[in-house]
């Protein structure tokens, strides 16, 4: 191998741990935001809740949308 390839191979080997290592970190970071998940944990509270338990549906315009949660 000449110099310059070698050179080129360090260089291309550097920049490919480092985008994955802030990938990565970024990836971790993220892991535990709203962002990275497919559902958003809303929290309520209310005096009165007659009729309702935990484990009832919400919904929304006719669309369940969610459930109860103690």
């Amino acid at each position: 191998m000449e110099s310059s390839a070698k050179t080129q191979f360090k260089i291309g080997l550097f920049l490919s741990i480092g985008i994955f290592l802030i990938l990565g970190t970024i990836f971790m970071l993220g892991a535990d935001r709203a962002f990275f998940k497919k559902y958003v944990t809303l929290h309520a509270h209310f005096e009165q809740v007659q009729g309702l338990a935990e484990g009832s549906v919400v919904s929304f315009s006719g669309i369940t949308v969610g459930n109860i949660k103690d």
